[in-house]
């Protein structure tokens, strides 16, 4: 048996040595994500980069204004099961960043999640509420998702392609175009998929760098301010405590179905309140309720302005109890 030559040898421990990092670095690299496109598929990146900074320029400045409500709780979740962070800018793909999105196949959130996938990741979803509109929830689901989808495919196109079509469309398509990768079987994938992977990519490469793409202007929204209801109540009940409308609660807090908030047992629920809002509730509350606010209350606001923290575990009561 002839041995092997010494330019074979070194061809061969060079692969085994860089391959992994191919894979777990330049794999996950948004840019070189982008030049795997195929060469068809450029024409959906130009349209989306017109749609993102010309033709749709103002709802592109309000998704990156949002991006900083949600961006801990998205980042966070990432995180724990170690996927590239400039995956949370697929929520701008999907849903703007709005909370209360919904479309007419049903998804809903910012991960647009569908209701049969939402129950297999164990969110809850019923007549009282629906976690795929809660922020927290639904991103660590979302995240377990595609984590799922890309160890099955080992690339990150292939995972974002199944999370938008599904993976059966996927394995068909690579079926029908007897290859394997994003570039090999994009001409085969469902033409939403084929413009919603571009649109991904373009609007990631905005985000990471606003300015560069001519939105440096852009005005972060302020995070929102947690607090803890412990006992049930409505969102009604609750824009009263906190002196602001409905409207704003209840776009700020979409998980509650009918705008109640159903608790049993010792559960509890996070209500989210925009920073000025909380802000200013506790400093006019006592004002405004007077004696008909119990002295625990007064307690509990009172060391909310000595000590100000991000989440506020506040016990939310009914005035009288």
């Amino acid at each position: 048996m002839r041995s092997l030559s010494p330019w074979v040898m070194v061809w061969l421990c060079c692969t085994v040595i860089y391959t992994p990092l191919l894979r777990s670095d330049c794999m996950s690299d948004l840019t070189y994500l982008t030049d795997c496109l195929s060469v068809k598929d450029q024409a959906y990146l130009d349209r989306a980069y017109y749609r993102y900074t010309e033709s749709g320029r103002l709802e592109t400045r309000k998704m990156l204004a949002r991006i900083p409500i949600y961006a801990s709780e998205i980042e966070h979740a990432l995180q724990e099961r170690e996927i590239p962070d400039w995956i949370k800018y697929l929520t701008l793909a999907e849903s703007r960043l709005q909370a209360n999105a919904v479309s007419p196949a049903g998804a809903v959130g910012i991960w647009q999640i569908m209701p049969a996938t939402g129950r297999s990741l164990g969110l809850r979803i019923n007549e009282r509420i629906d976690e795929r509109l809660h922020t927290t929830k639904a991103s660590r689901a979302a995240a377990y998702y595609l984590k799922k989808l890309h160890l099955q495919f080992d690339d990150w196109l292939l995972a974002l392609a199944a999370y938008n079509c599904g993976a059966g469309n996927v394995r068909k398509a690579q079926r029908r175009a007897k290859g394997y990768f994003y570039h090999e079987i994009s001409h085969y994938l469902p033409r939403q998929t084929r413009r919603y992977i571009p649109r991904v990519l373009t609007i990631a490469k905005i985000a990471q760098e606003p300015a560069v793409h001519g939105f440096a202007e852009v005005r972060p929204v302020a995070r929102p301010v947690v607090v803890t209801a412990s006992q049930s109540s409505s969102l009604d009940e609750l824009a009263d405590y906190f002196s602001c409308s409905l409207s704003l609660l209840n776009k700020f807090n979409p998980t509650f179905a009918h705008q109640k908030i159903v608790l049993e047992g010792q559960s509890t629920a996070e209500i989210y309140l925009p920073a000025t809002v909380f802000h200013n509730s506790v400093r006019i509350h006592p004002m405004r309720i007077g004696t008909a606010l119990q002295e625990r209350d007064a307690i509990d606001l009172r060391q909310q302005l000595l000590h100000p923290r991000r989440n506020n575990q506040v016990a939310l009561r009914q005035n009288g109890d």
